[in-house]
């Protein structure tokens, strides 16, 4: 949140301004989408045909499968969306912190490569590089 505010990318009461004045409002939900495998696409279509009409999207975490990485968002985020043209919003998942949320805050948080932190380039103790290790 600090690199988005600087920024100047955050709103500071952290609310999506909409100009819409909507009795209602209808949007989908997801969550655990991105295994980019054929459990993701046999879903993909009749979500969507549903969801034609609602207002944005909201991925409840796992955006990406396994780790998270920043690589995997074309074939397992844009590609399985793609006829969504509305916005679509995240919330971070155990997964997706697998690389140090640097996938997420670049594809989803607009936060440039250059602000990202490598998780190779934190002090990381044994136990955390163990589990990296183990993970990947």
């Amino acid at each position: 949140m600090r690199v988005q505010r600087e920024a100047g990318k955050l709103p500071e009461d952290l609310i999506i301004k909409d100009d819409a004045d909507l009795e209602k409002v209808s949007f989908l939900v997801l969550g655990d989408t991105g295994g980019g495998d054929a459990s993701q696409y046999a879903v993909v279509k009749s979500l969507l045909a549903r969801g034609q009409d609602t207002r944005f999207m909201v991925v409840c975490g796992d955006v990406i499968y396994p780790a998270g990485d920043i690589e995997d968002y074309e074939a397992k985020f844009y590609e399985p969306y793609k006829d969504y043209q509305r916005p679509i919003f995240g919330l971070p998942g155990h997964h997706d912190w697998y690389d140090g949320l640097n996938g997420f805050m670049y594809h989803l948080c607009e936060v440039e490569a250059s602000a990202l932190v490598a998780p190779e380039d934190e002090a990381l103790s044994r136990k955390e590089r163990l589990r990296q290790l183990l993970w990947r």
